[in-house]
């Protein structure tokens, strides 16, 4: 598994005013180093005098396209009808600015008597408009609780819009469909959205100190490939950009995208309609922040190297896999490729179907599988050979056809497998196998190396057997993880994942353009034979922003 952050690149936290000219109203706060939502301490017994805030924000997607269509991160199992990837999880992530110091809860701030809020539910939700974020401190300026940008209101109405009418949705506690407004808050349905401003995932808070992580996946992959469908109704895209009645862009796949507004996060309508003179509230720290919590989305995808080439046994799934490379470099194939396997007499075994041509005639057998593009410049398919087989110490054939690069024919390509028996696997008898421990080594950053941000880096980790010199081993349920330190506190950027095993040797690779500049930690873990041993701080490292000083940098590093 790995993982890609897109970071904030403006945010905004909007106030509603409860009565007519209020100053809050025409607030902005771009520039604050926390979002703080709340509701509450408002004058009066009525809706219209209550208070409460919403937090908006963007962030540019670029990065995550560019990884898309450079199949680094690959797109098989999207489905447009549920607007689904299998290999993609989207997951908004902010830090709450109390997580590490319980003592806060329930308790008033300094400054304005607010209590911090707990037992409530907060919303993320698209934006449906464009908007600027604004460059002040808790004073007036675009965008606001009634203006998205100078002389335009939020709502589509005129300039001089009515308090009660305006921000970025009614707030009204609907319960019908009746009662909706076009800014009203509709459930987000994958590919089938409309321009509406609608709710994309909720969580609830307990105690008020949990952290936000909310699944968005649906709207963020509707931003990056959306429906095949224009949503104007227009079924064939004619390139280029999309009129802005459509809402959406094509890529460069020509697929209609949902056009990215951004998103907000807000307390359920359920609470900004309580009457209360008591400020109830929740605070994130937002891009601004000068510490290491900065908000992100946070892409997951499944690209593990498991090949089992060298350890093929009967009686078990086994993974092999193909590696491209033209000029020393990873590089995708135009298609999947095709593969047959032929056991030790030369006859088929077994076929995997090529997924994106037809170059095998599906209709004289019936593939196992499909073939699976892991990550750059590697495929990979599933087989097994079962116990009956009385092929131990044989050689298997896997023949990968129909292999081009930039519309060049490359000719097939033919690999081996050495079947080895199930009892070098499976032991079932009278004794139990001990645990193993190694010594490991890591390569590809230098100890206490400096790394220019953005730098791409291949971590090899050699395992070495105890009591020997220089004998290492390709070792299975090997995990790393990326952290930084605070005094004695410990903050973990990719938590346990799964290091690659190919039949020469095991590895992970470390993107730092993602990474904060900050000093970095990794600690290995090893499960064997139900003892889990880890390895702590086997590799310090910095990653810097190229070209600045210490005293520029985004991040003190420490």
């Amino acid at each position: 598994m790995s993982i890609y952050r897109t970071y904030f690149t403006d945010s905004n936290t909007i106030v509603k005013g409860f009565s007519t000219g209020d100053t809050q109203a025409l607030m902005n706060t771009s520039l604050n180093p926390v979002a703080e939502l709340f509701y509450g301490a408002g004058t009066g017994t009525t809706v219209s005098k209550i208070n409460y805030s919403r937090f908006v924000f963007n962030f540019d997607l670029s990065g995550l396209v560019s990884r898309i269509n450079s199949k680094e991160i690959t797109l098989s199992g999207f489905t447009a009808s549920t607007g689904l990837h299998s290999k993609a999880i989207h997951k908004l992530k902010m830090t709450n600015t109390i997580f590490n110091n319980n003592e806060l809860l329930g308790k008033d701030t300094i400054f304005n008597s607010a209590t911090r809020a707990n037992s409530f539910d907060l919303i993320a939700f698209k934006l449906g408009q464009d908007w600027d974020a604004g460059t002040k401190f808790d004073t007036a300026g675009v965008s606001n609780w009634c203006h998205r940008k100078t002389n335009y209101p939020w709502s589509g109405n005129t300039y001089d819009v009515p308090l009660s009418t305006c921000g970025i949705y009614t707030g009204s506690s609907a319960t019908s469909a009746a009662n909706y407004s076009r800014y009203a808050l509709f459930p987000y349905s994958c590919s089938t959205n409309t321009t509406a401003t609608t709710m994309v995932s909720t969580q609830h808070f307990s105690r008020g100190n949990e952290d936000v992580d909310m699944d968005v996946t649906c709207a963020v992959n509707d931003m990056l490939t959306g429906t095949t469908t224009a949503l104007n109704g227009s079924t064939t895209p004619t390139g280029g950009l999309v009129t802005d009645s459509e809402q959406g862009y094509v890529n460069d796949n020509f697929l209609i995208g949902v056009k990215n507004y951004g998103m907000g996060l807000a307390f359920n309508p359920r609470y900004e309609t309580i009457l209360t003179n008591e400020k109830r509230y929740v605070g994130f720290f937002n891009e601004n922040t000068n510490t290491f919590f900065e908000p992100f989305i946070e892409t997951t995808y499944e690209d593990t190297v498991i090949d089992d080439r060298e350890k093929f046994y009967m009686g078990k799934s086994n993974r092999i896999c193909l590696y491209v490379n033209a000029g020393g470099i990873p590089t995708n194939l135009d298609n999947l490729p095709g593969v047959v396997v032929y056991d030790q007499d030369g006859d088929v075994y077994d076929r995997f179907l090529q997924v994106d041509t037809t170059f095998l005639n599906a209709s004289v057998f019936t593939p196992s599988t499909e073939v699976t593009h892991v990550t750059t410049g590697i495929y990979c398919i599933d087989l097994t050979v079962p116990t009956t087989c009385a092929c131990p110490l044989t050689q298997y054939s896997d023949v990968w056809s129909g292999l081009t690069i930039n519309n060049q024919s490359i000719s097939n390509r033919t690999q081996y497998i050495t079947i080895k028996d199930e009892s070098e696997y499976f032991n079932i008898g009278g004794s139990i196998d001990l645990p193993k421990s190694y010594g490991f080594s890591i390569s590809g950053i230098k100890s206490d190396e400096t790394i220019k941000r953005g730098d791409k880096r291949k971590i090899m980790v050699s395992a070495r057997v105890p009591y020997t010199v220089n004998h290492s081993q390709v070792i299975d349920s090997l995990k790393y993880r990326l952290y930084i330190k605070d005094g004695t506190s410990e903050y973990t950027v990719i938590d346990y994942t799964d290091v690659n095993r190919t039949p020469t040797y095991n590895y992970f690779v470390i993107d730092t353009s993602w990474l904060i500049p900050n000093t970095y930690y990794i600690d290995l873990e090893l499960t064997s034979n139900q003892k889990v041993e880890t390895y702590d701080q086997q590799l310090r490292f910095i990653v810097k922003n190229q070209g600045l000083p210490d005293n520029l940098q985004k991040r003190i590093v420490n």
